[in-house]
């Protein structure tokens, strides 16, 4: 019977190897954006996708909660279900809305 090997990351002999796979996407992205020199660059790119990331990070945690919510019968349900959908609505940067001059931001 072959046995297993149970690694454990982190552990003696674990190496950090750099990014890999489809994260290398995500860092090259950031790196284009993010970084003086670069022919992307802009000194708003930074605070924009961090911002960005925190209000993906909001609205994934409220369509958490209104899972629990629903699921266990909650009253208040409703309430929170619509203050999620307006958020993800107003957000600026949301898919389906334009910008001032009519464009995709």
């Amino acid at each position: 019977m072959p046995m297993i090997s149970e690694a454990k990351p982190g552990g003696e002999g674990a190496e950090l190897r750099g990014l890999e796979g489809w994260l290398l996407l995500v860092g090259f992205g950031w790196t284009a954006l993010t970084v003086p020199g670069s022919p992307a660059y802009h000194r708003l790119w930074a605070p924009l996708l961090i911002a960005e990331t925190g209000l993906n990070i909001l609205l994934l945690t409220g369509s958490v909660v209104c899972l629990l919510l629903f699921f266990r019968k909650r009253r208040i349900f409703p309430r929170v279900a619509i203050a999620w959908l307006l958020v993800g609505a107003l957000a600026p940067g949301r898919p389906g809305r334009r910008s001032r001059d009519g464009r995709d931001p």
